[in-house]
């Protein structure tokens, strides 16, 4: 059974196919069980095991079984199931199973939805329908219609749309935020060990791979995607489409804008802007206070320095180096291994 801080025999009105008795007159229960008909339906099927609270309700064709608890106002609708569980001053919405569970403190589930293997959810969480909750903590959250939370997952102060998944040991927090501050939108998949902390938003369709980490105080587009073991740091903006590898480190205060991509092993210091369409290959690392324009490209293994300015439709080499502070014009080619001196400035559409 579950244990929610005191025993049951703590409540003074308790009804049990034990025999403790709720006071009810003869005339106010029919079969004799204990419970008012009103409250507790004949129809419904309790074990001889399990405990009904007297102030709380009991639908037709629903089972209460196997040393579960349903106590302190709460509400098993029909043809719910509540086994090996307890139900404290929660609901239980018609179709609902709460299996091997604790559903807690003005939490809800409904119908068509699973909460099981050791789950709780408490708080004034509510799991929407068809949601599927194994072995995973729910605290002051909402959990969209058709989603899926595997075990060793944590949602807390949080808002799940519709079909997210979250795989083993991902964690969706509020970091101490106001509930709703951490909104997950429809469809996102958030990969086993990653860690999604608030406030933030991330918009429909977002993929983030196994123990990627997102800090906070972010907004993510639609359809972003990142691979696994990377860091996004806090207090930046990444727009719709933009994808990024594994083993990126993402300085805090970035600006990513639409369709961009960062490949893998990639090091981003702070204040880092790339614009709309613009690529940073495989194994780059760019210093702080960087300011890239749209359409261009920093090379494989190139290392751009502190404070540089690169222009729209630029072309950065394989391990070319760009000195800091450097200014990098228009359409401009920066040939494979090139140095870039500090302070250097390269005319728009030149070679170098």
């Amino acid at each position: 059974m579950l244990i929610i801080g005191t025993t049951c025999t703590a409540f003074s009105a308790v009804a049990s196919a034990q025999g403790f008795n709720c006071g009810v007159p003869s005339e106010a229960d029919s079969n004799g069980d204990g419970w008012d008909d009103n409250l507790v339906s004949p129809a419904a099927i309790i074990g001889s095991d399990s405990l009904i609270g007297c102030e709380s309700t009991v639908g037709a064709g629903a089972r209460v079984l196997y040393d579960s608890e349903v106590i302190y106002n709460s509400t098993v609708e029909s043809d719910a199931r509540v086994s090996r569980s307890t139900v404290f001053n929660s609901t239980v919405r018609s179709g609902a199973r709460v299996q091997s569970s604790g559903l807690l403190d003005y939490s809800e589930i409904r119908a068509g939805s699973r909460l099981q293997d050791g789950s709780y959810a408490d708080g004034q969480s509510i799991i929407d329908e068809g949601v599927r909750v194994h072995g995973a903590l729910i605290s002051q959250s909402f959990i969209g219609r058709d989603s899926l939370i595997l075990p060793g997952a944590q949602v807390v102060g949080a808002d799940l749309g519709e079909r997210v998944t979250l795989f083993r040991g991902a964690w969706v927090l509020s970091n101490g935020n106001y509930r709703g501050s951490t909104v997950v939108e429809f469809g996102a998949r958030i990969g086993e060990g990653a860690i999604l902390l608030g406030p933030l938003s991330l918009l429909p369709n977002a993929t983030i791979g196994s123990n990627t980490e997102v800090f906070g105080y972010e907004f993510i587009g639609e359809n972003f995607h990142v691979g696994r073991d990377t860091k996004i740091r806090p207090g930046g903006d990444i727009l719709g489409n933009v994808r990024m590898g594994s083993r990126v480190d993402l300085g805090a205060e970035h600006n990513l804008d639409s369709n961009t991509i960062i490949e893998d092993d990639v090091h981003i210091s702070s204040e880092f802007t790339l614009g709309e369409d613009s690529l940073v290959r495989a194994g780059a690392f760019v210093d702080s206070r960087v300011d890239v324009g749209m359409r261009s490209t920093i090379g494989l293994r190139a290392i751009v320095g502190y404070k540089v300015v690169i222009g729209d439709d630029v072309m950065i080499g394989q391990d070319a180096q760009i000195g800091d502070e450097a200014r990098i014009g228009d359409g401009a080619v920066i040939l494979p291994g090139s140095v870039v001196p500090a302070n250097a400035v390269v005319a728009a559409g030149s070679t170098y």
